[in-house]
């Protein structure tokens, strides 16, 4: 729960610093973060219904898995995927694991992009269809100790803790290329880069789908 909190944390910040050079979006973060478990303001209602024309109703069941992948190579690959540096932090996220086949990355790829654009249009329920139900049950069990709603969905419970974060960041956050998926059994992380920033999202493969593993992506540095 600690973690979960982290992250929720995290995300005020990273999803805000789409450019090296700009900061003054990070360093209002925190604050829109403390926000979020009291206030559901920027047009979306408590129930975590979209704050305009969409598909997120706070159904975490429906929508689009983003499980279809590109065909390509069938056998993973050891090293980094090019273009991604190995200089950033510790290099324990570029090597983790293998290098996934092509059609495991594209379709981790299409699970995290999918999740962000969804979250960028507040359509929260289509977003949590990308997410992986660990992490779902997480943020529901957040946001209920939060004591904003009582046993929330996750489509409510994504809604209400995301309100604060303004929707031009969220929108900048879903302009994404990934580059590569490091993968060691059902766990994984997509490698991706956001503006000027390189980052990453823990993912998880459920039934065969690939689904996000965190609400937010992180910096590689």
């Amino acid at each position: 729960m600690l973690l979960l909190a982290a992250l929720l944390a995290a995300m005020f910040v990273v999803a805000g610093c789409g450019d090296d050079d700009d900061d003054s979006s990070a360093s209002d973060e925190p604050a829109a973060a403390a926000e979020t478990t009291a206030d559901t303001g920027s047009g979306e209602d408590s129930n975590g219904e979209d704050g305009e024309a969409g598909e997120g109703s706070g159904d975490s069941g429906n929508g689009d898995s983003g499980s279809e992948g590109e065909g390509g190579d069938d056998a993973g690959d050891s090293e980094p995927a090019p273009d991604v540096p190995e200089n950033l932090g510790d290099g324990s996220i570029q090597g983790f694991g293998e290098e996934a086949s092509a059609e495991d990355r594209g379709a981790a790829a299409a699970a995290a992009e999918g999740y962000l654009r969804a979250r960028a249009a507040s359509q929260w329920g289509r977003a949590c269809s990308f997410m992986a139900n660990g992490i779902q049950e997480q943020l529901q069990q957040f946001a209920s100790q939060a004591g904003k709603q009582k046993n929330p969905n996750c489509g409510q419970a994504l809604g209400s803790l995301t309100a604060g974060l303004p929707k031009e960041v969220r929108e900048q956050a879903a302009q994404v290329q990934i580059a590569s998926l490091r993968i060691e059994g059902e766990q994984g992380f997509a490698i991706y880069r956001s503006g000027k920033m390189w980052m990453f999202m823990p993912v998880a493969e459920e039934d065969g789908d690939w689904k996000v593993a965190a609400i937010a992506g992180s910096q590689l540095r």
